[in-house]
């Protein structure tokens, strides 16, 4: 399975990156909503997992739409 963690601190990516890794996912991180956007026009990721980064609506529309037909589910995860 092929995740896109979309964190834009270093070190938060890193752990998620790692902890997923680990659990046999393969893992790209991407540290802001463009970046997101361009990866997973590029990529067909099976999950986008978004931990708090700023992205308006229609980024995030952006990214379940990227690949066509095929829609990633995009996860919200709250970091407090």
């Amino acid at each position: 399975m092929r995740v896109l963690v979309v964190e834009d601190e270093v070190r938060t990516a890193e752990l998620l990156r790692r902890g997923l890794t680990e659990e046999g996912y393969a893992v790209d991180v991407a540290a802001d909503g463009p970046d997101a956007v361009w990866q997973a026009a590029e990529v067909p990721y099976d999950l986008i997992v978004r931990v708090h980064v700023k992205l308006s609506h229609a980024g995030a529309q952006h990214l379940r739409v990227a690949h066509g037909k095929t829609l990633s589910p995009i996860v919200h995860v709250m970091v407090t």
